[in-house]
């Protein structure tokens, strides 16, 4: 449970650090700044969550239903953020 909801904290952290340290003067760089972020949540989820189940230590399932929930969860404060 606890592994779940730090790697969606993790990916919500890096992405909210990408679009606070990355300037975009216009709309259409906020947007591609917004997309980018977007991309570089999922893919810290889909890697750190690929690593922690098949690492073997924790049961997959609950993992991946912690992963979901957290993120699922973490999405209106990062779409907040964006815009």
């Amino acid at each position: 449970m606890i592994a779940g909801c730090a790697i969606g904290f993790i990916s919500a952290a890096l992405a909210g650090l990408l679009l606070v340290a990355v300037q975009a003067p216009t709309a259409e760089a906020r947007m591609k700044r917004s997309f980018f972020a977007m991309v570089v949540r999922l893919a810290v989820v889909v890697a750190l969550g690929a690593a922690a189940a098949l690492s073997g230590v924790f049961a997959r399932q609950p993992l991946l239903f912690w992963i979901a929930a957290a993120y699922v969860a973490l999405l209106p404060l990062e779409v907040r953020l964006a815009i």
